[in-house]
Protein backbone atom coordinates (compact mmCIF):
# COMPACT_ATOMS: atom_id res chain seq x y z
CA UNK A 1 0.00 0.00 0.00
CA UNK A 2 1.49 3.18 -0.98
CA UNK A 3 1.01 5.97 1.79
CA UNK A 4 1.30 9.93 0.73
CA UNK A 5 2.03 12.59 2.78
CA UNK A 6 -1.15 14.09 3.42
CA UNK A 7 -4.95 13.72 2.01
CA UNK A 8 -6.29 17.30 2.32
CA UNK A 9 -3.84 20.31 3.98
CA UNK A 10 -5.28 23.78 4.97
CA UNK A 11 -2.79 26.69 5.73
CA UNK A 12 -4.06 30.37 6.93
CA UNK A 13 -7.34 29.72 5.88
CA UNK A 14 -10.40 30.74 7.60
CA UNK A 15 -14.31 29.38 7.18
CA UNK A 16 -13.57 26.58 5.19
CA UNK A 17 -15.81 23.76 4.90
CA UNK A 18 -14.59 20.39 4.15
CA UNK A 19 -17.69 17.69 3.04
CA UNK A 20 -18.01 14.14 1.50
CA UNK A 21 -14.50 13.25 0.91
CA UNK A 22 -12.70 10.16 1.07
CA UNK A 23 -9.19 9.90 2.79
CA UNK A 24 -7.65 6.80 2.77
CA UNK A 25 -3.74 5.55 3.08
CA UNK A 26 -1.93 8.76 4.27
CA UNK A 27 0.43 9.66 7.40
CA UNK A 28 -2.19 12.16 7.95
CA UNK A 29 -5.42 12.56 6.47
CA UNK A 30 -6.64 16.12 6.90
CA UNK A 31 -4.70 18.39 8.41
CA UNK A 32 -5.20 21.87 9.29
CA UNK A 33 -2.23 24.60 10.41
CA UNK A 34 -3.23 28.00 11.76
CA UNK A 35 -6.85 27.51 9.84
CA UNK A 36 -9.79 28.79 12.12
CA UNK A 37 -13.48 28.23 11.53
CA UNK A 38 -13.18 25.11 9.89
CA UNK A 39 -16.07 22.78 9.12
CA UNK A 40 -15.03 18.90 8.50
CA UNK A 41 -18.28 16.95 8.23
CA UNK A 42 -19.77 14.01 6.31
CA UNK A 43 -16.35 12.49 5.48
CA UNK A 44 -14.76 9.36 5.64
CA UNK A 45 -11.46 9.27 6.72
CA UNK A 46 -9.69 5.88 7.41
CA UNK A 47 -6.41 4.18 7.15
CA UNK A 48 -4.25 7.41 7.67
CA UNK A 49 -1.35 7.58 9.97
CA UNK A 50 -3.42 10.27 11.90
CA UNK A 51 -7.22 10.91 11.03
CA UNK A 52 -7.95 14.81 11.88
CA UNK A 53 -4.79 17.15 12.78
CA UNK A 54 -4.84 20.53 13.83
CA UNK A 55 -2.28 22.53 14.64
CA UNK A 56 -3.08 26.03 16.33
CA UNK A 57 -6.33 25.52 14.95
CA UNK A 58 -9.16 27.35 16.66
CA UNK A 59 -13.19 26.84 16.37
CA UNK A 60 -12.77 23.78 14.06
CA UNK A 61 -16.12 22.03 14.22
CA UNK A 62 -16.74 17.73 13.11
CA UNK A 63 -19.69 16.09 12.95
CA UNK A 64 -20.83 12.90 10.56
CA UNK A 65 -17.23 11.91 9.65
CA UNK A 66 -16.48 7.97 9.77
CA UNK A 67 -13.11 7.91 11.70
CA UNK A 68 -12.10 4.28 11.05
CA UNK A 69 -8.55 2.45 11.54
CA UNK A 70 -6.35 5.29 11.49
CA UNK A 71 -3.18 3.47 12.81
CA UNK A 72 -2.32 5.91 15.58
CA UNK A 73 -4.78 8.17 16.41
CA UNK A 74 -7.96 9.58 14.84
CA UNK A 75 -7.61 13.07 15.83
CA UNK A 76 -5.13 14.70 17.41
CA UNK A 77 -4.38 18.84 18.60
CA UNK A 78 -1.40 21.56 18.90
CA UNK A 79 -1.10 24.49 21.07
CA UNK A 80 2.67 25.14 20.55
CA UNK A 81 2.30 27.84 23.31
CA UNK A 82 2.49 24.50 25.39
CA UNK A 83 4.66 21.58 23.60
CA UNK A 84 7.35 21.55 21.55
CA UNK A 85 7.33 19.88 18.25
CA UNK A 86 9.77 18.04 16.00
CA UNK A 87 10.79 20.15 13.12
CA UNK A 88 12.42 16.81 11.67
CA UNK A 89 12.09 13.09 11.98
CA UNK A 90 15.04 12.48 13.63
CA UNK A 91 14.62 14.96 16.71
CA UNK A 92 10.75 13.57 18.20
CA UNK A 93 12.88 12.46 21.37
CA UNK A 94 14.42 16.28 22.19
CA UNK A 95 11.14 17.54 20.77
CA UNK A 96 9.39 15.22 23.44
CA UNK A 97 12.05 16.47 26.14
CA UNK A 98 11.94 19.90 25.94
CA UNK A 99 8.41 19.72 26.53
CA UNK A 100 9.23 17.62 29.63
CA UNK A 101 11.88 20.07 30.79
CA UNK A 102 9.15 23.06 29.70
CA UNK A 103 6.15 21.91 32.75
CA UNK A 104 9.90 21.48 34.75
CA UNK A 105 10.28 25.23 34.55
CA UNK A 106 13.79 24.89 32.65
CA UNK A 107 13.58 25.92 29.07
CA UNK A 108 15.62 24.51 26.38
CA UNK A 109 15.66 24.10 22.17
CA UNK A 110 14.63 20.94 20.63
CA UNK A 111 17.93 21.59 18.71
CA UNK A 112 20.12 22.41 21.18
CA UNK A 113 18.81 19.11 23.11
CA UNK A 114 19.69 17.45 19.65
CA UNK A 115 23.42 18.73 19.64
CA UNK A 116 23.59 17.73 23.69
CA UNK A 117 22.32 13.92 23.03
CA UNK A 118 23.96 13.16 19.74
CA UNK A 119 21.44 12.99 17.72
CA UNK A 120 21.72 12.36 14.24
CA UNK A 121 19.56 10.93 11.06
CA UNK A 122 18.77 7.63 12.47
CA UNK A 123 17.44 9.44 15.44
CA UNK A 124 17.87 10.16 19.41
CA UNK A 125 18.99 7.24 21.94
CA UNK A 126 17.75 7.14 25.86
CA UNK A 127 21.02 7.32 26.48
CA UNK A 128 21.41 10.77 24.98
CA UNK A 129 18.14 12.23 26.09
CA UNK A 130 19.05 11.55 29.39
CA UNK A 131 22.61 12.96 28.80
CA UNK A 132 20.95 16.53 27.58
CA UNK A 133 18.72 16.73 30.88
CA UNK A 134 21.63 16.23 32.80
CA UNK A 135 23.17 19.21 30.96
CA UNK A 136 20.43 21.21 32.16
CA UNK A 137 20.93 20.91 36.00
CA UNK A 138 17.70 17.67 36.10
CA UNK A 139 18.18 14.57 36.48
CA UNK A 140 17.23 11.44 34.08
CA UNK A 141 17.00 7.57 34.27
CA UNK A 142 15.23 5.12 32.03
CA UNK A 143 13.20 2.27 33.68
CA UNK A 144 11.57 -0.90 32.16
CA UNK A 145 8.01 -0.35 33.24
CA UNK A 146 5.36 -3.21 31.87
CA UNK A 147 2.59 -2.42 34.29
CA UNK A 148 1.03 0.52 32.47
CA UNK A 149 -0.57 1.75 35.67
CA UNK A 150 2.85 3.04 36.87
CA UNK A 151 3.11 4.95 34.30
CA UNK A 152 2.43 8.99 35.37
CA UNK A 153 2.25 12.50 33.48
CA UNK A 154 5.52 13.28 31.53
CA UNK A 155 7.25 10.20 31.49
CA UNK A 156 8.73 9.91 28.04
CA UNK A 157 7.17 6.15 26.60
CA UNK A 158 8.91 4.77 23.81
CA UNK A 159 6.47 2.93 21.15
CA UNK A 160 7.20 0.71 18.71
CA UNK A 161 5.01 1.94 15.82
CA UNK A 162 5.24 -0.62 12.44
CA UNK A 163 9.03 -1.86 13.62
CA UNK A 164 9.86 2.42 14.32
CA UNK A 165 10.62 3.22 17.68
CA UNK A 166 8.64 6.85 18.87
CA UNK A 167 8.84 8.70 21.68
CA UNK A 168 5.74 10.08 22.98
CA UNK A 169 4.98 11.76 26.54
CA UNK A 170 2.34 10.30 29.17
CA UNK A 171 -0.43 13.12 30.14
CA UNK A 172 -2.98 10.98 31.63
CA UNK A 173 -3.94 7.38 31.81
CA UNK A 174 -7.35 5.96 33.16
CA UNK A 175 -8.45 2.22 33.13
CA UNK A 176 -9.42 3.00 29.61
CA UNK A 177 -7.72 5.35 27.91
CA UNK A 178 -4.20 6.67 27.68
CA UNK A 179 -3.89 10.18 26.46
CA UNK A 180 -0.22 11.47 25.46
CA UNK A 181 1.42 14.71 23.63
CA UNK A 182 3.06 13.12 20.30
CA UNK A 183 6.05 15.24 18.96
CA UNK A 184 4.81 15.41 15.53
CA UNK A 185 1.10 14.84 16.03
CA UNK A 186 -0.06 16.92 18.95
CA UNK A 187 -2.30 15.53 21.79
CA UNK A 188 -3.69 12.41 20.98
CA UNK A 189 -5.41 9.69 23.01
CA UNK A 190 -5.78 6.39 22.12
CA UNK A 191 -7.26 3.28 23.86
CA UNK A 192 -5.45 1.23 27.11
CA UNK A 193 -5.74 -2.00 24.56
CA UNK A 194 -3.89 -0.22 21.24
CA UNK A 195 -1.09 1.66 23.60
CA UNK A 196 -0.04 -1.96 25.08
CA UNK A 197 -0.05 -3.03 22.07
CA UNK A 198 2.60 -0.13 21.13
CA UNK A 199 4.01 0.19 24.11
CA UNK A 200 7.92 -1.15 24.68
CA UNK A 201 8.26 -0.84 28.49
CA UNK A 202 11.30 1.92 28.06
CA UNK A 203 10.75 4.56 29.95
CA UNK A 204 12.59 8.01 30.18
CA UNK A 205 11.35 10.11 33.76
CA UNK A 206 12.82 13.62 34.06
CA UNK A 207 12.66 15.18 37.52
CA UNK A 208 14.01 18.13 38.82
CA UNK A 209 15.35 16.08 42.16
CA UNK A 210 16.24 12.35 43.29
CA UNK A 211 14.08 9.62 40.93
CA UNK A 212 12.54 6.90 42.79
CA UNK A 213 10.53 4.45 41.00
CA UNK A 214 9.82 0.42 41.91
CA UNK A 215 11.09 -0.30 38.20
CA UNK A 216 13.81 -2.35 36.92
CA UNK A 217 16.75 0.75 36.09
CA UNK A 218 17.90 0.00 32.50
CA UNK A 219 21.77 0.25 32.23
CA UNK A 220 24.01 2.38 30.17
CA UNK A 221 24.26 0.21 27.37
CA UNK A 222 20.47 -0.90 27.09
CA UNK A 223 19.65 2.70 26.73
CA UNK A 224 22.37 3.44 24.19
CA UNK A 225 20.58 0.72 22.14
CA UNK A 226 17.06 2.41 22.27
CA UNK A 227 16.94 5.19 19.35
CA UNK A 228 13.80 6.13 18.37
CA UNK A 229 12.46 8.83 15.09
CA UNK A 230 9.22 9.82 13.57
CA UNK A 231 7.51 7.13 11.41
CA UNK A 232 6.15 10.70 9.92
CA UNK A 233 7.02 13.91 8.73
CA UNK A 234 4.27 16.05 7.57
CA UNK A 235 4.79 18.94 10.24
CA UNK A 236 8.31 19.04 8.81
CA UNK A 237 7.36 19.35 5.21
CA UNK A 238 4.43 22.03 5.98
CA UNK A 239 6.69 23.91 8.48
CA UNK A 240 9.96 24.89 5.90
CA UNK A 241 7.67 24.34 2.27
CA UNK A 242 3.83 25.12 3.14
CA UNK A 243 2.86 28.09 5.03
CA UNK A 244 2.01 30.27 1.75
CA UNK A 245 -1.99 30.37 2.82
CA UNK A 246 -3.02 28.00 -0.16
CA UNK A 247 -5.12 24.26 0.59
CA UNK A 248 -3.15 21.23 -0.78
CA UNK A 249 -3.53 17.66 -1.82
CA UNK A 250 -0.57 15.71 -1.62
CA UNK A 251 -1.50 13.01 -3.83
CA UNK A 252 1.59 13.56 -6.01
CA UNK A 253 4.45 13.55 -3.16
CA UNK A 254 5.86 10.19 -3.82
Amino acid sequence: MTQHICGIAIFNSTSNNLNNNTVKDNWIGIYLYQSNSTNITWNIITGNGGGISTYDSNSTTMSGNSLTDNWLADTSTVNSANMVMATTIYTCGPAALATVMKHLGVNATEMELAQWAGTDETGTSMWGLAQAANRTGLTAKGFIINDTSQLKTDYIVVLNINGVYHYNIIRNITNTTVYLTDPNLGDIEMSLDKFKELFTGYVLVVANGTIQINATNMTEQQMKNIKAMSHYDIYCYCIYYCHDGYSYNFRDLD
